[in-house]
């Protein structure tokens, strides 16, 4: 029973963990990715003068904030350091979708704020400190992008156009894919370095002003037709959703399988019962009673060890979890600050843990019961 229990904790503990994780990733990703993402279905590129997107704009005008978003490569470099980055332009609409106020470490979440010669960014907390980059505005920044015609390859330079910088902020994002390469900057400025035309964008990025968002999806994605694909937050990032559930499944897998181990405690204990108990089931057997009933005796036992360990199990689990929630027990040591091991218990996983077990005890009891012969 003991070992029975135990295990039930233990799974029940590190499921909710995973879910902890899971949410609190997510949650981080709300900071930076919208409640809606229109891409193009073929190719990159979405033109803002298509009739479909205007049809669109007019039919959720009440439902929707859009905000014009170009995602591009680039290169970024100091007097000392370079590297490769990721370049995303915004347009004013921005803040209105994605709450970037939020997630500022330092300086502005806004352009314009200080005037610089210079245009200005904004750059993920491990990028800037890769570069040695603050918001003072003394920081010598050059952004090089591509230009769009054919490579010259008697002058390197030639292919890129170089732009000057200034860091009005850094944001944490606590996520390293954008913390490590993202720069934010001013939509003009980006079409500009990039020669995009006006109506030129990657994608566009919505706020849900009202309504249900799995409706509002269907619907965005009727008016637009095949040409786009409306993306939620768990399709945009749907490798990792993909990756989350694949680990904790793993992980509920392998400790199912010292469950398993831990639930021949139950066999053993019943063959030792029945052992102890040979002389009774002779007079039971005596008096008129078959090898079912006493099978079923002992099944039922076996059974109801795996029903209460499981039962204390769970309430130890969920006390466990009770108190990490309200006191944050254990915690996580990272660069910048110690957090609590994040929790978070969802029903579904208690039927789940609860239904193994008593499925790992039955098969224990039926084991047992059926391969010890009853003597007469």
């Amino acid at each position: 029973m003991g070992g029975v229990a135990i295990g039930t904790m233990a799974l029940i503990c590190i499921m909710s963990v995973l879910n902890g994780f899971e949410k609190m990733i997510s949650d981080s990703f709300s900071n930076f990715d919208p409640d809606l993402k229109i891409v193009a279905s073929r190719g990159i590129s979405i033109d803002t003068s298509n009739p479909a997107i205007a049809k669109a704009k007019k039919q959720f005008s009440k439902n929707l904030v859009w905000s014009e978003v170009i995602e591009q490569d680039g290169l970024i470099a100091t007097d000392d350091k370079q590297m490769p980055i990721k370049i995303k332009g915004i347009d004013e609409a921005y803040n209105q979708v994605n709450d970037l106020e939020n997630i500022i470490w330092s300086g502005s979440a806004t352009f314009g704020a200080k005037i610089y010669n210079n245009p200005e960014g904004i750059m993920g907390i491990s990028l800037s400190q890769t570069l040695a980059v603050s918001t003072d505005g003394y920081d010598n920044i050059s952004i090089y992008v591509p230009k769009n015609r054919k490579v010259n390859l008697s002058r390197p330079d030639a292919n890129f156009t170089k732009t000057d910088l200034i860091c009005v902020g850094i944001f944490y994002s606590e996520q390293a894919e954008y913390d490590d390469k993202y720069i934010i900057m001013p939509l003009s400025t980006v079409r500009k370095a990039y020669q995009f035309n006006d109506s030129y964008i990657n994608s566009y990025e919505l706020k849900i002003k009202n309504g249900k968002p799995s409706k509002i999806q269907s619907e965005l994605s009727k008016t637009l037709g095949d040409e786009f694909k409306v993306l939620n937050r768990h399709e945009q990032k749907a490798d990792f959703y993909k990756i989350s559930q694949i680990e904790k499944w793993s992980t509920f897998m392998i400790l199912s399988f010292i469950m398993l181990i831990a639930t021949f405690n139950i066999i053993g204990s019943m063959s030792m019962i029945i052992i102890e108990k040979k002389n009774d089931i002779q007079v039971f057997n005596h008096i008129g009673a078959t090898d079912n009933m006493t099978k079923n005796i002992f099944r039922t036992e076996g059974i109801m060890i795996a029903i209460t360990g499981a039962i204390i199990g769970l309430v130890l689990g969920i006390i466990t979890i009770v108190l990490q929630q309200n006191f944050g027990i254990l915690k996580i040591n990272s660069s910048f600050a110690a957090i609590p091991y994040p929790v978070q218990l969802k029903i579904a996983d208690i039927f789940i843990v609860i239904g193994t077990i008593l499925l790992m005890g039955y098969l224990a009891a039926e084991i047992t019961v059926h391969k010890i012969k009853f003597a007469k």
